[in-house]
């Protein structure tokens, strides 16, 4: 049975598929099955959405998008199940922006490794749930892999603990 499964997973039929895209230099993941849709955000100005780096914290990163990427467009990045799915108002995040490129991978499972220990221990945002290796060949080819059921509801507005540790010394 066990050269069955390898058998599947050589063939394609494993794995799973991430959304892959870019928030200023750093590339991130999410299973596929967790996006209800992506859209342009200029064609939804109804339904305001934070920028991800906002909600991560992610300081600069505006700056960081325009020098890496030459100006990308930005996408609405909706997903189906969010922190706020189970409020009793019935109120959903319309989504989160996010740049281009926007794509569609399969990984293999084994691609998908928990957080190394320290950098776990360094994360105050539970929504970074591990790391995924995109290709095969290159060890370096990696996306941060996120829940968005964890993420936060508020843009990040203090850094994070350590950060302000480090500073005092």
């Amino acid at each position: 049975m066990e050269r069955r499964h390898e058998r599947r997973d050589e063939c394609g039929d494993g794995g799973i598929e991430l959304v892959v895209f870019h928030v200023g230099a750093l590339r991130f993941a999410v299973v596929s099955e967790n996006i209800r849709g992506i859209a342009d955000p200029a064609e939804t100005p109804d339904a305001p959405a934070p920028a991800l780096a906002d909600l991560l914290g992610l300081v600069g990163a505006s700056a960081i998008v325009s020098a890496d990427t030459h100006g990308s467009r930005e996408r609405l990045l909706r997903f189906r199940h969010t922190a706020q799915d189970g409020a009793s108002d019935g109120a959903q995040r319309p989504g989160v922006r996010i740049e281009e490129p926007v794509s569609l991978r399969r990984a293999p499972v084994d691609a998908i490794h928990p957080l190394p220990a320290l950098l776990e221990a360094l994360s105050e945002l539970p929504c970074v749930r591990g790391l995924v290796t995109l290709s095969a060949t290159n060890a370096d080819d990696l996306a941060i892999l996120i829940d968005p059921r964890r993420l936060p509801v508020e843009a990040c507005t203090t850094p994070p603990a350590h950060a302000a540790r480090r500073g005092q010394g």
